[in-house]
């Protein structure tokens, strides 16, 4: 049998690539490439080994530019639904791309820091406000007022 030309071997990854895609087994793939290319298993596995190394390098990605690409054709999406009136699409763009940017997640705690108190301190308090089912936001804004309201 003569060997493969470049361009035969180079249709062939791709035909392996495409099978793998589909979600076909090793056992399939040995089949289709005896009896297409007279293959022989060692031969079909390097192919695979060629194709799954592809498959893995289109998972190699880099978040910002995905990121950013995500965004815009949400936008993109967005922009062409509203210009047919179609606001249920709209709204479903908006929505994915409130959760892709996290817009319906809570702010993250504030953390207060006193001069001359530490953590250990302050963490001491709050259990103890929690342990008496006070709500330690409450009580500290409290404290706040009644110290401004001394200092007037």
């Amino acid at each position: 049998m003569a060997k493969a030309t470049k361009a035969e071997r180079e249709a062939r990854l791709n035909r392996i690539y495409s099978l793998l895609l589909a979600g076909a087994t090793r056992y399939e793939i040995l089949q289709y490439t005896a009896t297409e290319w007279n293959l022989k298993p060692r031969a079909t596995d390097a192919y695979i080994a060629d194709a799954n190394a592809m498959i893995a390098q289109e998972g190699e990605y880099y978040r910002p530019r995905e990121f950013g690409r995500a965004i815009a054709r949400l936008h993109d999406l967005y922009k062409r639904a509203m210009k047919v009136m179609d606001f249920k699409a709209a709204l479903a763009v908006q929505r994915e791309l409130n959760g892709l940017l996290a817009l319906h997640e809570p702010a993250a705690p504030q953390a207060f820091r006193f001069e001359g108190l530490d953590d250990a301190l302050l963490q001491t308090v709050a259990q103890s406000l929690k342990a008496k089912q006070l709500d330690a936001s409450v009580v500290f804004e409290a404290m706040i007022v009644e110290l401004s309201e001394a200092d007037e």
